[in-house]
């Protein structure tokens, strides 16, 4: 196989979910979703965005082996937004967690592991922070509803298509470490406004394995990221925001892993040549 030429676009795996929908084939017909917006943000930042089944395996190792064969095939990973984690893998019961399923918490994690290890660049998202918290040790707070003014549910007017207008719409303030890469990433910005679709956060502690390095007003846990690794998470959904400048997160990950490939394609033909 040819290997690609510098400068191509990188190729970014990329996470979907699962659902089980009503569809003419069968009225519970079980099928990989996802939200184009992602497909598209990666598209429009100058990546080739693809697409992964989750890792399955018989447990964490196998899982991982067969993640690394995945991640071999790709410049950068973006883990997307879905369902709760399952509190049981972090060591809790469950306390306000809904709607979760082990063998996405189980592909996601090992997928993160193998782009760590292979040095590829990550950019987490809403579900994405979580799995990247508790895949390195960190905890969740499971619900934060009822607690945060900043967090506030969805309406239960009966429209659903005002109350999904009004949801979509609501913005809130997010304070960002300065010098942080999230910060760097939004031209040295200290603060922004992001939308608000979860419900479980980040639980901030001095252990955690990531650096928190963005907030809400409220002290919620917004956006983190491990500058070594090249590993950016962040709790709202800039996907939906690429109009109002969050398109600068995709053109992170895709300009990053575009690099990286780079690096690595330029390294392979030095030895080739000095063989």
């Amino acid at each position: 196989m040819t290997s690609a030429p510098l400068g191509a676009p990188p190729l970014i795996a990329v996470t979907p979910g699962r659902r089980t929908v009503d569809t003419w084939i069968h009225p519970e017909h079980d099928l990989y979703t996802i939200d184009p917006e992602y497909l598209d943000a990666v598209t429009e930042a100058g990546g080739i965005p693809a697409l992964v089944p989750w890792v399955e395996g018989a447990d964490d190792d196998e899982r991982l082996a067969r993640a690394r064969v995945v991640m071999a095939q790709f410049d950068g990973l973006l883990l997307t937004g879905g369902d709760d984690v399952d509190p049981d893998y972090y060591g809790h019961e469950p306390d306000g967690a809904r709607n979760w399923d082990r063998r996405a918490d189980d592909s996601d994690t090992a997928l993160l592991h193998a782009a760590l290890e292979q040095h590829k660049p990550i950019l987490a998202i809403c579900r994405g922070l979580q799995i990247a918290t508790v895949g390195l040790g960190g905890l969740l707070h499971q619900h934060i509803h009822g607690t945060s003014v900043w967090h506030r549910p969805p309406n239960d007017t009966g429209d659903r298509v005002a109350d999904a207008e009004e949801f979509l719409g609501r913005r809130h303030r997010v304070e960002l470490e300065k010098n942080s890469t999230v910060s760097l990433i939004f031209g040295g910005a200290t603060h922004i406004e992001t939308n608000s679709m979860h419900h479980q956060a980040a639980v901030d502690a001095e252990d955690q394995p990531l650096a928190v390095v963005g907030r809400a007003l409220d002290g919620s846990v917004e956006a983190m990221e491990w500058a070594d690794e090249n590993l950016v998470a962040v709790q709202w959904h800039p996907e939906r925001q690429t109009d109002e400048g969050h398109h600068v997160l995709f053109e992170w990950l895709v300009d990053y892993s575009r690099l990286q490939a780079d690096a690595r394609r330029d390294l392979r033909r030095t030895q080739r040549w000095h063989r």
